[in-house]
């Protein structure tokens, strides 16, 4: 069974104190509660170090992603208008209007048979 990291935290306070309120009785059965304790507290320690340099990392990933999203729309936009513009220039009737309005046409066409065969996957599952 898998445990969430809140839980595993939890689960290991809970032993450390279990252990060092114990110490007397489990120091007397062998068990060298200082060495153990300290070991599991090493342990947390790094791991809550780790924890926190992934929610950090998390976070900027969050950020970085929503940039790449403004970027690429914003990419989007600027090909869309000059797209426009190179076929207002020369008609939409004339032959390059009509190869450049092909360019985005092929795009949207692509991007239909994607979100087609991904649904298709989808429901497969």
């Amino acid at each position: 069974m898998n445990f969430s990291t809140t839980e595993v935290f939890g689960f290991s306070e809970a032993l450390i104190e279990s252990m060092r309120n114990s110490k007397e009785e489990l120091t007397g059965k062998g068990i060298n509660v200082d060495a153990w304790v300290a070991d599991l507290e090493e342990k947390k320690k790094s791991a809550l170090s780790l924890n926190d340099e992934q929610d950090k990392m998390k976070a900027a990933l969050k950020y970085q992603t929503n940039m790449v999203q403004i970027a690429v729309g914003a990419l989007y936009d600027t090909s869309s208008s000059k797209l426009d513009a190179v076929i207002g220039a020369v008609g939409k009737k004339s032959e390059l209007g009509k190869q450049v309005a092909k360019i985005r046409s092929k795009v949207k066409a692509q991007r239909k048979r994607a979100e087609k065969k991904k649904a298709n996957e989808d429901k497969s599952i």
